[in-house]
């Protein structure tokens, strides 16, 4: 029952997207919402299990914020071109001066998504660079001390391993 949420800015990609959906076999599966992902994602409701991020590497850390909040509490990020054909690994004062603000930016990004306390995230060094960030589970306890009967309260995240019928195998990361 999965359906896809797409968007796309660039006429010369919408024309070939609407070509392409037309002719998809389940096509009424499918949106296609067209102009500005940084806007379009702020009316966007979701939830959604999985989203992939290919758009303006410079906007990545933009749109990070409403990704988070469209996300469910399991969800997916797969962000792909994450390292640049490999030149994000080298001295910033190795790259070009023009590609030296997207590449600000997209360290900017990795550092993001590599420390967010929400996240598990790993880098595959595949093509571009592709970055996959799971979403931890976050949850509050109350529990009451043995020896004095007072409430203590904490924050755990938790990973989940597998899911089983309606439930999950989690444990405490």
């Amino acid at each position: 029952d999965a359906t896809i949420t797409t968007i796309e800015k660039v006429e010369m990609r919408l024309v070939h997207a609407r070509r392409n959906l037309a002719e998809a076999p389940e096509h009424e599966r499918i949106t296609l919402l067209e102009g500005d992902a940084g806007e379009i994602l702020k009316r966007l409701e979701g939830p959604y299990d999985f989203i992939f991020l290919d758009a303006a590497k410079a906007q990545y850390m933009n749109f990070l914020p409403e990704i988070m909040r469209l996300l469910t509490s399991v969800g997916m990020l797969v962000t792909d071109n994450v390292l640049q054909d490999g030149s994000l690994a080298q001295s910033k004062y190795t790259i070009e001066r023009r590609d030296r603000t997207i590449h600000m930016r997209m360290r900017e990004f990795l550092y993001a998504i590599t420390h967010d306390d929400r996240l598990d995230t790993v880098i595959l060094p595949v093509g571009d660079g592709m970055a996959l960030s799971r979403k931890k589970i976050r949850a509050e306890v109350a529990v009451k001390c043995c020896a004095c009967n007072q409430k203590i309260k904490a924050s755990l995240s938790l990973q989940v391993l597998e899911r089983r019928g309606w439930g999950y195998v989690i444990k405490e990361t």
